[in-house]
């Protein structure tokens, strides 16, 4: 699945290849296990994979409504202090 166009957080997509698996690099003031942590107690589950980097996979069953709920929840995910 390609989320070129529909990133609202600044998270890079390393590969847009025809694939299940995708691999985004954060923000470096972002860190990994909180991005993990969020997602998780938004019941969706990625993986750390590398230093800065976050792995989802997709299921066949999962429609493209799905991945824009996922979207949305990306892009209203909080992060440090809001000064």
């Amino acid at each position: 699945y390609n989320f070129r166009g529909r990133n609202q957080m600044g998270l890079t997509q390393k590969d847009a290849s025809a694939s299940n698996i995708i691999i985004f690099d954060l923000k470096k003031e972002i860190k990994p296990a909180e991005f993990i942590q969020k997602l998780s107690e938004n019941n969706i589950r990625a993986t750390a994979f590398g230093k800065q980097s976050i792995r989802f996979v997709t299921h066949r069953d999962i429609n493209s409504s799905q991945i824009d709920i996922v979207c949305q929840t990306l892009s209203e995910l909080q992060f440090g202090s809001k000064d």
